[in-house]
């Protein structure tokens, strides 16, 4: 569909991928919900009047069920949806009053025509001989679909791409094997099915662990990442859902276009200032892997300074701490010091004391 956002260039796609692989499930399923909302979103926004997009729409009977309800999660799309829907619930009441005079009382040459030309469907009838095109915009999103794994395969191999990709769910069955459909030579395959082959050897493990804990006999112990196994296992062989739904088969797969040389320009030939281009691409491609870097660095080195003066914090508070403790040790034996005379004074009494009492009790006994 014309107007839509462009297809990315594969250095864009590595930072898209590279964010993707922070958030839960197959990257590429995540882009594709992406993509999909800011295309209906630019959709409503900019190409509700445009006569091309109309025809489209009407070619494809609107949106496949999947894109239509994600159109409530479109900001502001109430008004966008109105303008395009009457348009075709106009189309459709229009094919249903053909369709229905198709339905009326069959005259003699009509039942002679079928028997000589055949049964002929009659929604293909009253749609000019044409079927249903697909949707629109599970066809624009197939391009972006294509880029992402032809960037995840050439940089499977990239140490920043994998350390990310490592931390990922991996991708989906499906969009595991539609990346080999794509690529099947492809140097990075071996590397990027040892990492699936982990990651799925790594839930197998968890759903183990989950069925264990479903005995009677083990349901007291508490669930760990095992939990959420039989859930991460319905993406991993399914994709997210609605992402492969009937207008998005895995078979029809497009084959790019050759470029066409520009006017002037001989067969063969590079035109003027593409490798300028192309170079200036790549070192903005190498500055932005950089930077990114750089911000990863520092936001390692800012919660190690963190944790750094948090743990300087706590001495600094031990030692006050240490200093009270210390302090009221000296009280306390400043405090025994003092009692020591009177201890000593209250010894001799009480000696004295005895020392009469024998005197008292000889005395009785002389007598």
């Amino acid at each position: 569909m014309s107007g839509l956002q462009a297809r990315p260039t594969k250095f864009f796609a590595y930072f898209e991928l590279q964010d993707a692989c922070k958030e839960e499930g197959c990257p590429v399923c995540f882009l594709v919900v992406k993509i999909s909302l800011r295309s209906l979103d630019n959709l409503m926004w900019e190409r509700v009047n445009d006569p091309t997009t109309r025809e489209d729409l009407i070619a494809s009977r609107g949106f496949c069920n999947w894109h239509a309800w994600m159109i409530p999660q479109v900001p502001h799309s109430q008004s966008g949806t109105a303008i395009l829907h009457e348009h075709l619930v106009r189309e459709q009441t229009g094919t249903l009053n053909r369709l229905r005079r198709t339905r009326s009382p069959i005259r003699p040459w009509t039942r002679l025509f079928r028997r000589l030309v055949g049964p002929v469907d009659a929604l293909t009838a009253v749609s000019g001989g044409e079927g249903k095109a697909p949707c629109a915009i599970c066809t624009h999103v197939r391009s972006f679909e294509a880029t992402y794994l032809q960037t995840c395969l050439e940089y499977m191999t990239d140490l920043d791409f994998q350390r990310s990709f490592e931390g990922s769910s991996g991708l989906c069955v499906p969009h595991l094997y539609l990346a080999v459909s794509l690529h099947p030579e492809h140097p990075n395959l071996p590397a990027l099915f040892n990492q699936q082959l982990a990651k799925m050897e790594a839930l197998r493990i968890d759903l183990q662990e989950f069925i264990r804990k479903q005995d009677y006999r083990f349901r007291k112990e508490p669930m760990g990442d095992e939990g959420t196994a039989w859930r991460r296992s319905i993406e991993l062989l399914t994709g997210k859902a609605g992402v492969f739904g009937p207008d998005r088969p895995l078979a029809i797969v497009e084959t790019p276009q050759p470029r066409q040389p520009e006017a002037g320009a001989e067969a063969g030939t590079t035109p003027p200032g593409a490798h300028l281009q192309e170079q200036n691409e790549r070192l903005r491609f190498e500055n932005e892997k950089l930077r990114r870097r750089i911000d990863e660095i520092t936001k390692l080195w800012s919660q190690e300074s963190s944790r750094a003066a948090s743990l300087h914090f706590q001495v600094f508070e031990l030692s006050k701490d240490k200093q009270i403790l210390e302090f009221n040790l000296a009280g306390v034996r400043g405090e025994s010091r003092a009692w020591e005379p009177v201890v000593a004074h209250l010894r001799e009494e009480i000696a004295a004391l005895k020392e009469k009492i024998k005197r008292l009790k000889r005395t009785e006994s002389e007598q």
